[in-house]
């Protein structure tokens, strides 16, 4: 059972992950739909995680932003999506904590009409309508295809390999204390490109945060 470990200091709800992005919570159940009505195999929470941190990294060093712009958190469980995972742990009954309820109210309707859970020796994912294709851009399911493509049909075991060699993850790692999470912001998830590419993008992600930051604060 994967769930968000030690949520009470969530850096969402803290602040202390500005992320330059705005999250979506009404696309983010639908691209979770999107995976899900691929038929592909154990599709339970640990694996929509990872599948959806390649698709925010591999959409972010291609066109400069994420598909879902959750909040990431490294976890003894490798990379998890906090405001995703918590849906899919209160649609599942994994966890009752308010501050994974918080989450899934905002798009309770939505969830429950697009997914039901299948109990096993894990919870499992199946999509029960189609995700709204209008919430996607066509590089948001240029990538999901490719990411479904490449990482789909994995095992299990092959995904935790796999994730877990992440240059992201690992750097995600320095300093974490074992068994708590540790913020990811979405500069670590250029740490494989090409040295001048990375620089470009890692400045423009700080002048969006910044741009974020004064339009919230204006709005206050």
């Amino acid at each position: 059972m994967l769930r968000v470990l030690d949520a009470p200091e969530n850096r969402r709800r803290k602040g202390m992950n500005k992320s330059p992005f705005r999250y979506d919570p009404h696309k983010a159940v639908h691209v979770v739909a999107y995976l899900a009505g691929k038929d592909l195999p154990d599709m339970s929470a640990f694996k929509i995680a990872k599948l959806l941190f390649w698709a925010d990294k591999i959409h972010l060093q291609r066109y400069g932003r994420p598909v879902t712009a959750s909040t990431w958190e490294r976890t003894n469980h490798g990379p998890i999506p906090s405001e995703i995972l918590n849906v899919l742990n209160v649609l599942s009954g994994t966890d009752t904590k308010d501050i994974a309820k918080r989450d899934f109210d905002a798009v309770a309707d939505e969830a429950r009409r697009l997914l039901r859970v299948v109990l096993a020796d894990h919870p499992k994912f199946v999509a029960t309508a189609p995700a709204d294709l209008d919430y996607f851009s066509d590089s948001d399911l240029e990538v999901l295809d490719r990411v479904v493509a490449d990482y789909g049909r994995l095992c299990i075991s092959a995904i935790w390999d796999k994730v877990h060699a992440e240059p992201a993850v690992r750097k995600a790692d320095e300093g974490r204390v074992p068994g708590k999470s540790a913020s990811m912001d979405y500069a670590l998830f250029t740490v494989d490109m090409p040295e001048q590419e990375q620089r470009q993008l890692v400045e423009a992600l700080a002048e969006q945060r910044q741009n974020r930051a004064f339009t919230q604060a204006f709005r206050r």
